[in-house]
């Protein structure tokens, strides 16, 4: 069965009729909105022309709270390294005392004491000599440099290289004390405690060859050495070595008896 609707009345239609125009009127106006949407997007501006909010993905974002922040320290600045004074002029300013003992030919056990009002920093040269307290025993020459840093009226105990410069003389043992002396070296074994390689060198070839400059001996007469009453001189080897440290020292090998 069809359902008849009444008919509409006058002013329904009329209402109708300016909701139809209406509508009609809006769609143009809509569409200049879209485009002018779409235009701003594309400029990087919102259609009321601001910038777009640059919103990072949240995963990314890396919140920190200011007051978990560390503070900002003024960067330092550098201190002035401390002076250097060479260990005779330490002794002779009142600066530094000191006491030595020694034990064998290769090692003096030093103990400097700071007497300065400031930080220095003590230099022990290669050719600084120190002469035992009994007259028997060999005195020592340092063959390798040392420095050593000081606090005011702090003490350091420091072990310096050294070897024999007195051939004939006894051993140092463990109850001999030494005392800083100042005496001129000859010109030829200052060059080779001058060296840079000289440190390296063993032992052997270190002493022997101090011996060469100070006492000559010829090859067959030299003091031996090594350990529990075995020793024996400089191999064949060990002189070639020391001549070629002459050399690079600019000593002539000619002038002693074992590198002539």
């Amino acid at each position: 069965m069809r359902l008849r609707l009444p008919p509409a009345s006058p002013a329904s239609v009329s209402r109708r009729r300016g909701v139809v125009q209406g509508l009609r009127a809006a769609i143009p106006l809509v569409a200049v909105l879209v485009l002018a949407v779409a235009a701003c997007s594309e400029a990087g501006t919102s259609a009321d022309g601001t910038p777009p909010l640059d919103v990072p993905d949240a995963s990314w974002v890396d919140v920190e709270d200011a007051s978990t922040a560390p503070p900002v320290l003024p960067t330092p600045e550098p201190t002035a390294p401390a002076r250097a004074v060479e260990l005779h002029k330490a002794v002779a300013a009142k600066e530094v005392s000191l006491s030595a003992t020694g034990d064998g030919l290769e090692r003096l056990e030093l103990t400097i004491t700071s007497k300065a009002k400031e930080p220095i920093r003590v230099v022990v040269n290669p050719g600084t000599v120190f002469d035992a307290k009994s007259s028997a025993t060999q005195a020592m020459v340092v063959t390798a440099k040392e420095v050593v840093p000081l606090e005011p009226g702090a003490s350091e105990d420091v072990t310096l290289e050294v070897a024999c410069s007195e051939m004939a003389k006894d051993q140092p043992g463990s109850d001999d004390t030494f005392r800083l002396v100042k005496r001129a070296l000859p010109k030829d074994l200052t060059r080779l405690l001058a060296l840079e390689d000289f440190p390296n060198q063993d032992f052997r070839i270190q002493q022997f060859a101090i011996w060469t400059i100070l006492d000559d001996p010829a090859p067959a007469r030299f003091v031996r050495l090594g350990t529990m009453g075995v020793g024996t001189g400089p191999s064949a080897e060990e002189i070639a070595a020391i001549r070629d440290l002459f050399v690079a020292a600019g000593i002539d090998p000619r002038d002693y008896r074992a590198t002539r």
